[in-house]
């Protein structure tokens, strides 16, 4: 009988990866603790780039460009 077809010991199956214990070394952490660092450093990074302001004029009324340079008069459009 072939050793598909054949009822298999315990002992001869392979350990699946996810029933092994986690060490350490284990590539994820890694990369989850470089992800979770990256993530604050870019949230610090813009908060504080938030939180810095500069003074910018305003307008009061809306811009629009003055008809072949004559002043618009009141009322007009």
């Amino acid at each position: 009988m072939s050793k598909q077809g054949a009822w298999m010991n315990t002992d001869e199956l392979p350990q699946a990866r996810r029933m092994r214990r986690p060490t350490w070394r284990d590539p994820r952490l890694g990369v989850g603790v470089v992800l979770v660092a990256a993530s604050v450093a870019l949230g610090t990074w813009a908060v504080r780039d938030a939180a810095a302001t500069v003074e910018v004029y305003a307008a009061r009324d809306a811009l629009t460009p003055r008809r072949h340079g004559r002043p618009r008069r009141a009322g007009r459009p």
